[in-house]
């Protein structure tokens, strides 16, 4: 490389955690070079546009439930994405894939789902990738069974097939992929276990989704002799007990269980304490019953996972947080907790001041909780470093509270859809900040601390009043000189639009 040839703020890698989605495709995105990923849901179009082309740094394009006419069209959009990395067509309607190696070489994760598409057809594509080491096929045919065993190369598959009797073949072609370690069964295809589960005791990793009347018992034990595996997921079921067979796998550091309504949180609890060395729990969309006339409360074992590190009890819209947070305290190791997705009319989330006293804690995830639950908070925790409070919808009722500004340690704030009209000075305490999202507020200037932030590499301000002028979008970059910022529309929709 030249030694004149010098590398922008816009052109390097950036990773960011918080990126604009839902882009308005009719408006001009400013600097459309600036997105990295973005997604859409639930859009019949004909194609997807032309000025997403654009968008030569995306690295994650989501499709969901797109009803996309034109794929020729669309694939062309798409080979414009040099950088694209992760491809998702789930629920689609689609016959070939709109992607190549050429145009496409950085794909590591693809991801079919509910697209039916024909596998064999496609199986020297999808081998052509060279990085491509996450798949996720649900709905194969019988046919598409005898290819699988070709995809060498695969770390993770995510599977499930249309009859239930074609288990023991897919097995039997994913136990000769030598380099997989994760497998996610799911769509109804594990109705009983399988002989031949036993092929695959090097398992990372293994999740079973939508499970249809199937023995748990049967299935833990067969998978409490794979001594590799550090991760179980059992999603969406009607399970009421876990058989106290989990507690002997002793090399389990993360149990997810989301949206298990029926779940015995007391009997559950009671068998996990037999489990030192768990390190994540995920229990989110379980506490979801609004029959009780009070919140329902996390077991008191919970204080004695001393190795617990994680804990996700989002979509709990009937949780006792200020007792759940109680309980945290006792757990020196604690990390991450999210309690996202719980503000509903019948509770409010508030949390207690102990929060303070979590003094691990690291990330804290409050998005769609209301504007509430630093209430009657005096002290953040000493060494937060991400909250992502999103969607709190602050008014004069319910002004931003200004204790978040003495979060010092804060490396990553998001605000986004706060209903905010400014941003208080007191954000110039945040000197460590790296990634700030203020997109879809009221905003129409940023106060002058914020050159304070001299480590902020990315700043969110789309969907806000700053982007309609041009003369701010360039004064706010030669304040933030070292800072990535995103400039445009939010949350519209698409041209194609019912077409």
């Amino acid at each position: 490389m030249s030694s004149s040839c010098q590398t922008t703020k816009y052109t390097r890698d950036v990773q960011v955690e918080y990126t604009p989605e839902h882009m308005n495709l009719i408006l001009p995105i400013v600097e459309p070079e600036k997105i990295y990923s973005m997604s859409l849901d639930r859009r019949k179009m004909r194609s997807l546009p032309e000025e997403m082309g654009k968008m030569s740094n995306i690295r994650e394009l989501q499709l969901y439930d797109t009803r996309i006419k034109n794929w020729t069209q669309s694939r062309e959009v798409i080979a414009k994405f040099k950088k694209l990395r992760t491809l998702y067509i789930v629920d689609g309607i689609i016959d070939s894939l709109p992607i190549s190696k050429e145009m496409n070489p950085d794909l590591e994760e693809l991801i079919l789902t509910g697209s039916k598409i024909n596998l064999s057809k496609h199986i020297s594509l999808i081998n052509s990738f060279d990085k491509l080491i996450d798949l996720g096929i649900y709905d194969i045919s019988e046919y598409d069974i005898k290819v699988i065993e070709s995809l060498q190369k695969l770390r993770t598959i995510d599977i499930g097939a249309d009859e239930i009797n074609s288990t023991e073949e897919i097995l039997n072609s994913l136990s000769k992929l030598s380099n997989l370690k994760t497998i996610n069964i799911g769509n109804g295809c594990f109705e009983e276990i399988p002989s031949n589960l036993n092929l695959f005791t090097d398992l990372e990793a293994m999740g079973i989704y939508h499970p249809q009347n199937i023995s748990l018992i049967e299935l833990l034990n067969v998978t409490s002799k794979w001594d590799q595996l550090t991760s179980f997921k059992f999603y969406k079921s009607n399970i009421k007990k876990f058989p106290i067979t989990i507690t002997e796998h002793r090399s389990l550091k993360a149990l997810l269980l989301p949206n298990n309504p029926n779940l015995d949180h007391q009997a559950l609890f009671a068998q996990l304490v037999q489990m030192p060395q768990l390190e994540e729990l995920d229990l989110s969309d379980t506490y979801r019953t609004s029959y009780f006339d009070s919140a329902l409360v996390v077991p008191s074992e919970l204080a004695q996972l001393s190795s617990l590190r994680k804990l996700d009890v989002s979509r709990n819209t009937v949780l006792d947080h200020k007792r759940l947070v109680e309980k945290l305290v006792a757990l020196p190791k604690f990390e991450h907790l999210d309690i996202s997705h719980t503000s509903g009319p019948k509770y409010i989330v508030e949390l207690p001041d102990c929060l303070s006293q979590l003094k691990s804690l690291k990330v804290l995830n409050l998005k769609d909780t209301g504007p509430y639950p630093f209430g009657i908070i005096t002290e953040m925790p000493p060494h937060l470093e991400q909250l992502n409070w999103s969607d709190a919808h602050f008014d004069e009722d319910a002004p931003l509270p200004m204790i978040i500004f003495t979060a010092t340690s804060l490396k990553s704030l998001s605000l986004n859809d706060g209903r905010l009209t400014e941003l208080p000075e007191a954000i110039g305490n945040l000197t460590k900040l790296e990634h700030l999202d203020l997109g879809n507020n009221q905003l129409h200037d940023l106060p002058k601390s914020i050159t304070k932030l001299k480590k902020l590499r990315y700043l969110n301000l789309m969907g806000t009043h700053i982007s309609e002028s041009e003369e701010k979008r360039r004064e706010i970059e030669a304040l933030l000189p070292n800072t990535l910022v995103f400039f445009g529309e939010y949350a519209a929709y698409d041209p194609n639009w019912g077409n």
